[in-house]
């Protein structure tokens, strides 16, 4: 497993060799297609999972579409951690998207390692700070972006960290549905959205693959999304601060009616 592992992997940096290669002898390798279920909410918590390759998708019970994706999880991430600390089941059911590779760290050896390692016990930490930070910027998109800001908001982040104007041709990380549920849209609302953007000719689409033949204006398209989004809420905000102040002024008005 340690020739497997990338030493670029978050959980790892900070901690020294030694303390690395112990993490990496108590670990196996598991290689999973697409489809397996590693843990289904209920599951009592195994260990630490951590993706090597591949992407693995975080859902939640959903009545209506069968399930709520909430995170698609690509190499170096780490996850499984809320469950096994607070020894309580999985709250959410992690599957895989695309085939994997993962390293998994059992229980025991994992919260042995956080007690006799005090650099890996505060990259966990940082670790799941990190999670909900992105689960609080999530909330934030879903609540104040319309469908096709977060589809665009979601391609500009597929693309290479290194920023270029010329064509960038990305695989999707997951299917569409997944994808779509995870940006709350319905699967037909997603493709609706793709087919759009690719009327404008900022994107091309081929099944699971997009080419994005303008990578300029696609950020274009995040910034000005960005804008609105602060503009709008700050527009609602001042109407229902005047509501607020009536219903104040009605309650205090109740008794004299």
């Amino acid at each position: 497993m340690q020739q497997l592992v990338p030493s670029a992997i978050p959980l790892f940096v900070a901690t020294s060799k030694k303390t690395t290669n112990n993490i990496l002898r108590k670990g196996r390798t598991i290689d999973a297609r697409r489809g397996t279920v590693l843990f289904r909410s209920g599951d009592a918590p195994s260990g630490v999972y951590i993706i090597v390759s591949g992407v693995v998708k975080l859902s939640l019970p959903h009545a209506p579409r069968g399930e709520k994706v909430i995170a698609l999880l690509g190499p170096g991430t780490t996850f499984g951690l809320s469950a096994l600390l607070s020894d309580t089941p999985h709250v959410v059911t992690a599957a895989v998207a695309r085939d994997c590779v993962l390293a998994h760290l059992p229980r025991t050896s994992a919260l042995r390692l956080m007690r006799d390692e005090p650099k890996f016990a505060h990259q966990i930490a940082i670790e799941l700070s990190r999670r909900f930070r992105d689960l609080l910027l999530d909330i934030n998109t879903m609540t104040r972006q319309s469908a096709i800001q977060r589809t665009v908001v979601f391609l500009v982040d597929q693309l290479p960290r290194a920023r270029s104007n010329h064509t960038v041709t990305l695989r999707l990380p997951a299917k569409k549905a997944d994808i779509a549920s995870k940006l709350d849209l319905t699967g037909a609302h997603f493709s609706r959205i793709l087919h759009e953007l690719a009327s404008t000719g900022v994107i091309d689409l081929n099944g699971s693959t997009v080419t994005v033949r303008d990578t300029a204006k696609l950020r274009g398209m995040v910034a000005h999304a960005r804008v609105a989004s602060n503009t709008a809420h700050a527009r609602v905000k001042q109407p229902s601060e005047r509501r607020r102040q009536r219903a104040r002024q009605g309650a205090a008005a109740a008794p004299y009616r």
